[in-house]
């Protein structure tokens, strides 16, 4: 069922059934100049405190690209994201992936100041 998003007069499909959305292979689709637009629209979706959020998967074959947009995703305060980072496979291993755990700056920041300074600092 095709709605129109009112005063607008554009197609609106509705909510995803899932709440997932998937952007595969995005370094084609995306065009540098534009970057941080596009970011900031993916952590609209992701991230929005205001709607529904989504579980928003991005797939990228393009390591300089994806090296620009991740910190442009940077979770906000309370928020987490999760970087699947996909290893070489070999024969005697099969498929290895890396997992890493992304969290907002704001989140842990007297315990990542407490880990440089060695120790010293009380928080």
């Amino acid at each position: 069922m095709t709605r129109t998003v009112e005063g607008q007069g554009v197609p609106f499909l509705g909510e995803p059934p899932l709440g997932i959305i998937c952007f595969d292979d995005i370094g084609t689709a995306f065009d540098p100049s534009n970057l941080a637009a596009s970011a900031l629209l993916l952590r609209a979706l992701a991230y929005d405190s205001h709607g529904p959020r989504k579980q928003v998967f991005l797939t990228s074959h393009h390591d300089d690209l994806t090296t620009r947009l991740l910190p442009l995703l940077l979770p906000p305060a309370g928020c987490t994201m999760k970087v699947i980072e996909f290893q070489p496979w070999t024969e005697e291993d099969g498929a290895q992936v890396k997992c890493y755990r992304v969290v907002s700056a704001a989140d842990n920041w007297k315990e990542r100041l407490h880990a440089l300074a060695g120790g010293s600092i009380k928080g």
